[in-house]
């Protein structure tokens, strides 16, 4: 059975989502990003997308990957933010 988004955020966030960011939790999700092994399953997914040789279940295990991924670079952006003494941006588009 494929991995669902929560299993691959478990291994992405190990913070409480409730607190506020602060500093050294902004340092903190600079620091976060996929394992190795879910880096290389990323790639392969990607690469069979670009040749358009995904299975219909590859193809949606793609996307939870990309949704997590986008989730990082929102939160990264936020810290981003936070340490350079700007604030939270707000909600990303």
């Amino acid at each position: 059975m494929p991995e669902t988004e929560t299993d691959i955020l478990q291994r992405v966030l190990e913070a409480d989502a409730g607190q506020e960011l602060t500093p050294d939790a902004s340092r903190y999700v600079l620091t976060l990003g996929f394992s190795s092994t879910d880096h290389q399953r990323f790639v392969e997914l990607a690469e069979k997308s670009n040749g358009g040789a995904l299975s219909p279940d590859e193809r949606e295990e793609f996307e939870r990957y990309n949704r997590v991924r986008l989730l990082l670079v929102r939160l990264k952006s936020r810290a981003r933010h936070v340490l350079a003494g700007i604030g939270d941006p707000g909600p990303q588009q």
